[in-house]
Parts: structure tokens; C-alpha cells; sequence
């Protein structure tokens, strides 16, 4: 934990690169209370791949979706409905 804030209030590293930080304490840690093992850490590797994986497929989904509908000029129509609604822009918040 110190390793994290440490620099990150230091304004060494990212929080992103800080994450990587801690990783490499707790890997320090393990082997220095002697609890590391090679079957751990590819397990904890093989988990890390596979939510990448699936967070990777949700955000491709998504931008697919996007790109359809918007070539399918739904934007257009939902605006327009938006636009319809009675009391203008009080009324679509109101809404």
C-alpha cells in the first residue's frame, strides 16, 4: 500500500502504473513470507486474460451496435421525437 501512494503522491507513476506497483509488491511479499508459487500466478494471469477478454468483447459489441445505428439514421428519429415533446427543452428534462 505504501509502494501505491506512496507513488502516486510522490508523482512517480499513474494511478494506472501504480496498479502495476502493487502487483509487484504483492509479488515481493509472497515470495518474501515464502507463499509464491508459479501455479498462482498463472492462474491469477489466466483470470486477468480472460475478463480482459470478455470487458474487450463488450466494448466491440457496443461500437458495432453504435455504428449500426447510427448508419440506420436512428439518431435522426430519436432527436426529432425529443424534439416533439411539449415545453421544448424544460419539457424533455422534465420528461
Amino acid at each position: 500500500m505504501i509502494m501505491v501512494l506512496g507513488s502516486i503522491i510522490g508523482g512517480i507513476t499513474t494511478p494506472t502504473e501504480a496498479a502495476a506497483m502493487g502487483v509487484l509488491g504483492a509479488l515481493i511479499s509472497a515470495a518474501v513470507y515464502r507463499q509464491f508459487k508459479w501455479s498462482i500466478l498463472q492462474e491469477a494471469a489466466i483470470r486477468t486474460f480472460k475478463l480482459t477478454g470478455m470487458i474487450m468483447w463488450i466494448l466491440f459489441a457496443a461500437h458495432a451496435f453504435s455504428a449500426a445505428y447510427q448508419s440506420m439514421g436512428a439518431q435522426d428519429l430519436i432527436e426529432g421525437l425529443m424534439n416533439m415533446i411539449p415545453g421544448g427543452p424544460w419539457g424533455i428534462i422534465v420528461a
